[in-house]
């Protein structure tokens, strides 16, 4: 008699709870009109209390499902309700007008919350999906913001939130190819026993060759540097993406001591240099989608790690360089003049100019720009041993990203003729022909 006595007390108890968080959540889900549509709730915490928190409602309506909700902090950006990732990232749009800037930033940075917090149970097959949503999700957000500070703030969630999945895309993609189940191209099968294996492969996951080798590059990068560069560029309002992660990883790199090889020995007629200059943001169109507002062309860091003029300046070319020689240098419209700088602290005086007209165009903030300059600088007399004048003008189609035509090297044997190892260039890429010396990162 006592025990049913208990039981049904007990039951009567649970019920009364579970009226409560009921009304508790009703109340927290009950619309307001307004722009300002910021709910309390009450929270119950790990310790079995519960506080009123100032909460935020979204809802999904995607692929049919309605009703769907997810209670996010409106301070902090914790999500409060757990009704799956897809309501964090996939909100009715309708809805969004009615959201003040801060309300928006919030859900961004539930996004990313949940993004951190599911991170390790991402699948590869799920992960595009989610970073796709990720990316939709910023569009979205962003285009319904009006303040510029809360934009780039709730921008740098969500890039956040889309490299840390492409770097654990990245670390997934090696490991899974290692283990045999993953092909990198295309769809084979094999057969590893008398069954027939199907193997996935990374075109089944819409994952590009380009896209695995740069999130495979991220992954690379140590855990430590990308969270700083997180912090460093959310404190200094920078706008974070791909291509500026890779950058900060190669100036942290060239901060190394022992990374630049020191010149090589030896003393130099013929000095061919194509230094990789450090452009800043309004250097190379500042505001433009294609550059990075982290104070550097991102797109050019990509390719080859950049050196602040003052850096290439320091570098002692003046001691390989002989009494009697002759300097080549490539420049860009942008650092033109500090070419100058670098010329002269490197002994040389600047004598002329040749232009490579690229023909294909490239992104400018005044212009379109086509063209680079090789300028011809000397060191006491050195005059060319040709006497055929070229064209000051060469067109030839660019190819790779920062590579040199091979006619421009065969130009300057022509004017100078080699004379043994007489000759060398500075941040070479590739193999060099015969009686050439080659200093560089590649």
């Amino acid at each position: 008699m006592h025990d049913s006595v208990a039981t049904v007390a007990g039951r009567n108890a649970q019920r009364s709870t579970m009226r409560l968080e009921h009304l508790i959540t009703q109340a927290a889900l009950g619309k307001v009109a307004g722009r300002n549509a910021q709910r309390s709730t009450m929270r119950l915490d790990k310790h079995g209390d519960w506080h009123e928190v100032g909460a935020l409602r979204f809802e999904a309506e995607t692929r049919g499902v309605h009703g769907v909700t997810t209670i996010i902090d409106a301070e902090t950006g914790e999500v409060l309700g757990d009704d799956g990732r897809m309501t964090v990232y996939e909100p009715r749009e309708n809805e969004l007008a009615l959201r003040t800037d801060a309300e928006l930033v919030a859900l961004s940075e539930a996004a990313l919350e949940y993004t951190i917090a599911e991170l390790d149970g991402l699948e590869l097959e799920d992960a595009p999906k989610t970073r796709a949503k990720v990316q939709a999700l910023e569009k979205l957000i962003t285009a319904h913001m009006r303040s510029k500070e809360a934009k780039l703030e709730a921008a740098n969630n969500l890039t956040e939130a889309r490299l840390r999945i492409e770097r654990h895309m990245g670390a997934l993609i090696p490991r899974l190819q290692k283990a045999g189940m993953l092909n990198t191209y295309g769809g084979d099968r094999k057969s590893r026993s008398d069954a027939l294996t199907l193997i996935s492969s990374l075109t089944d996951y819409a994952i590009t060759r380009n896209e695995s080798s740069t999130w495979q590059k991220l992954a690379r990068i140590e855990s430590t540097l990308f969270e700083d560069y997180i912090a460093t560029g959310k404190e200094n309002l920078w706008e974070l993406s791909t291509a500026g992660l890779l950058w900060y990883a190669r100036q942290q790199a060239m901060a190394e001591p022992d990374d630049a090889p020191p010149l090589p020995d030896g003393i130099f007629r013929v000095i061919y240099a194509d230094p990789p200059w450090l452009y800043t943001a309004e250097q190379h169109g500042k505001g433009s989608d294609q550059y990075s507002k982290i104070g550097q062309d991102t797109v050019l860091a990509t390719h080859y790690p950049s050196m602040p003029t003052e850096a290439i300046c320091a570098l002692p070319v003046k001691d390989i360089a002989a009494d009697d020689a002759v300097l080549f240098i490539w420049t860009t419209s942008p650092k033109l003049f500090e070419t100058a700088d670098v010329i002269k602290a490197w002994g040389f005086t600047y004598k002329a100019s040749i232009v490579w007209d690229k023909v294909k165009h490239n992104v400018g903030h005044y212009v379109s720009v086509r063209h680079e300059f090789l300028l011809i600088a000397t060191r006491g007399s050195c005059l060319p041993d040709s006497r055929t004048l070229h064209d000051s003008v060469i067109s030839i189609e660019r190819t790779e990203h920062s590579v040199k035509p091979a006619y421009f090297r065969e130009l300057i044997d022509e004017m100078y003729t080699p004379q043994g190892n007489d000759r060398i260039e500075l941040f070479a890429r590739g193999d060099l022909p015969d009686g050439w010396q080659g200093w560089g990162n590649e």
